[in-house]
């Protein structure tokens, strides 16, 4: 987060250039503590807060990696970096989305760890946990930006998926904090397959969701910036059920 905040500062950074691009301001930079990994081999063995921990439990972490040959280096390089918090406002993880396009993956995430359960985490729900306490509605997208698109528009009751499929222990999570969940994945068939599973998953844990159906070439950040937010409450206003999702597809 450090490191982000002096680019910005700085000015003229890719990174810099990319936050601005998809409209990530400074309110959201330190609501969602997002930040720059350097692109650099060996940042944090240089950074003396990290000298008090084993190299293996840095490696255990993944925020260090070890090589065929020995050789330790950084996980996380040239990347902007959006942790992943537990309830309590705890640092678990990191996703780290890759600046440079030719560098695969896209989206680089922390493994499992003891700490870290992929099937036990929503991204951001710590913060929107005060606005799903006052609506009990939780909103359910994708991919980080398009959960901070939300943010950024009001939709602060929104959650997001963690790199992984949704689970049996995501719904009971939803189910803890919520009565009443709201679907809005990706426009596309792959979204529409996630959102008819998840759905699925939900309605067996004893819930009800509602699936909101974007057009194909959208997702919540496309849509929310094209449409804003009087748009997106529409869509809200006017949701699926199951049957009315399944049907909907049908009819196509």
């Amino acid at each position: 987060h450090e490191n982000l905040l002096k680019e910005i500062r700085r000015g003229g950074s890719q990174v810099a250039a990319y936050a601005r691009k998809r409209k990530i301001n400074d309110e959201l930079l330190t609501k969602f503590k997002i930040g720059f990994a350097l692109n650099e081999w060996q940042t944090l063995k240089e950074d003396k807060r990290f000298s008090g921990y084993k190299e293996e439990v840095l490696i255990e972490a993944g925020l260090r990696k070890k090589n065929d040959n020995g050789n330790v280096y950084d996980q996380f390089r040239n990347r902007l970096m959006f942790p992943v918090f537990d309830q309590l406002g705890n640092v678990l993880a990191f996703s780290g989305r890759t600046l440079d396009d030719e560098m695969q993956p896209k989206y680089l995430n922390s493994p499992e760890t003891v700490l870290y359960r992929k099937n036990q985490v929503l991204y951001g729900l710590y913060q929107a946990m005060e606005s799903v306490r006052r609506s009990r509605t939780m909103i359910l997208v994708e991919g980080n930006v398009d959960l901070i698109t939300m943010h950024r528009y009001g939709f602060t009751n929104t959650v997001a998926i963690c790199g992984t499929a949704f689970t049996e222990n995501h719904a009971l999570l939803v189910k803890r904090n919520a009565d009443r969940i709201i679907l809005m994945l990706d426009g596309d068939s792959a979204g529409r397959k996630s959102a008819l599973k998840t759905a699925e998953i939900l309605i067996s844990a004893g819930m009800n969701p509602s699936v909101v159906l974007l057009d194909k070439e959208y997702d919540p950040d496309t849509y929310l910036n094209e449409y804003g937010e009087d748009g997106m409450k529409k869509l809200l206003n006017e949701p699926l059920s199951l049957i009315g999702l399944i049907l909907h597809d049908y009819d196509r």
